[in-house]
């Protein structure tokens, strides 16, 4: 794919979604919410995609928390989007 294809009409970078639990959880309680590394797997995905990563996560979500998620997002995802969900253990409730 070229360059100029991943790009709309703004020049803006198309993203890489990331709804998730633990597994995709940056920010922690420890460091007030604030702080961000770009060696997280997702950060270092999104850069080596050319990508702008949008990561909407919480530790110990249920699988349910992650549908409403997606539901809540599903509008502002374009097909020239790359989406992961990482889905928890079934037993987890919301």
């Amino acid at each position: 794919m070229h360059t100029q294809d991943r790009y709309s009409m703004t020049d803006k970078k198309h993203k890489l979604w990331v709804f998730g639990d633990s597994y995709a959880v940056e920010a922690n309680h420890f460091q007030d919410y604030k702080n961000t590394h770009n060696w997280t797997w997702f950060n270092d995905l999104a850069a080596r995609l050319d990508l702008e990563p949008s990561v909407i996560s919480q530790m110990g979500i249920s699988n349910e928390w992650l549908f409403m998620a997606v539901r809540e997002y599903v509008s502002q995802i374009t097909p020239m989007d790359y989406v992961i969900l990482i889905t928890t253990q079934q037993d987890r409730r919301w």
